[in-house]
């Protein structure tokens, strides 16, 4: 924690650069690439702090196992530290820029926006130190409302009473990514509140909201009380509203929910979701991150994964490929050194 301490200041100063808005550029071929991660001073710690999420939220645990299998066998001897933080790209992504001795989890549409310089989410310029090391879990975005609600699209929300995660998370600024694909402007057509998870849910039981959104993993714990303890609907993205999304936004897709995931969860519903990462400073030793990126990636620590957390088992190679094959986010060297010892980059 004093760490994080230390380089506040330096954070606060980056963020007080940006003074006006601009939109999320879009992914063209001007976006940064995997093969352009660039050689810089290498920095070789004995120490390295992984800023996570909040105490005892899924970013949390999933960072509390890899620091654990990774001072298990002392990679290159260096003491490795879960640093708990709010888990906001723009909270975790600035501590890494700032901070060559720190790894960091963040959303990948969250590295997205560091690397390119989005100041509407919190990055007035680009941190083009910031690389790729492996991707993990998913993050699904829930429209919830109760069973005898009017409310069965999410075409039917205009004017209603809604929460949006809290402000500067990926799942907020999902939300209104898929309000304005259905033509409804976040600040105008609706009365939505950012707020946290618990008190979203109690205001839909007592009727002072007609929709809760809530962002989080398959079995996200606030969605599977309200399953389980009430009578609820989820909403569902149209077609229509996924083709606009996945014009806009390369690092998110809308697809299926796995069947059996909540109770009243019905056949085929359509969410908005996005992949997590592990990423590091550039100027951390090729070396060090080859090591780290070689031994999370063992069949053995994939299994380790698996047993620490529900969302342990898909921080894998499959996972990880996959947002390598977007293209849109540098890779820190060290990975790619790796992915591209076992043929899985040319």
């Amino acid at each position: 924690m004093k760490k994080l301490l230390c380089i506040l200041l330096a954070v606060a100063m980056l963020a007080a650069i940006g003074c006006s808005q601009k939109a999320a550029p879009a992914a063209t071929s001007d976006a940064p690439k995997a093969e352009e991660s660039k050689k810089t001073e290498q920095v070789t710690p004995t120490d390295i702090a992984v800023a996570s999420a909040s105490s005892g939220g899924t970013a949390y645990y999933i960072v509390a196992g890899q620091t654990t299998i990774l001072n298990e066998k002392k990679v290159k001897g260096i003491t490795f530290t879960n640093e708990a933080t709010t888990g906001a790209p723009s909270v975790n992504c600035p501590y890494v820029a700032q901070d060559p001795t720190m790894m960091a989890y963040t959303p990948f549409d969250g590295l997205y926006a560091a690397v390119s310089g989005d100041a509407e989410r919190g990055f007035p310029k680009p941190l083009d130190n910031l690389g790729f090391i492996y991707g993990g879990h998913m993050l699904y975005l829930y429209f919830v409302t109760l069973a005898d609600s009017p409310i069965n699209g999410i075409e039917d929300l205009a004017g209603k009473r809604i929460s949006l995660p809290p402000k500067g998370t990926t799942g907020y600024f999902q939300s209104r990514a898929v309000l304005s694909a259905y033509g409804l402007d976040p600040d105008k057509d609706v009365n939505a509140s950012p707020m946290n998870y618990t008190d979203a849910s109690d205001s839909l039981k007592d009727g002072a909201l007609d929709c809760i959104i809530v962002n989080g993993g398959l079995s996200q714990s606030t969605v599977t009380e309200l399953d389980t303890t009430k009578s609820i609907k989820f909403l569902s993205i149209n077609d229509e509203a996924a083709a606009v999304l996945a014009t806009k936004n390369p690092y998110w897709t809308v697809e299926a929910l796995p069947a059996g995931c909540y109770k009243q969860q019905p056949e085929g519903l359509k969410v908005i979701d996005g992949s997590t990462c592990l990423i590091a400073n550039m100027a951390l030793s090729d070396d060090i991150v080859y090591e780290i990126t070689k031994l999370l990636l063992s069949d053995e620590s994939v299994a380790k994964m698996t047993t620490i957390h529900t969302d342990g088992a898909a921080w894998n190679l499959q996972n990880s490929l996959a947002m390598i094959e977007k293209n849109i986010c540098p890779i820190h060297p060290g990975a790619l050194r790796y992915y591209q010892e076992i043929g899985a980059i040319k």
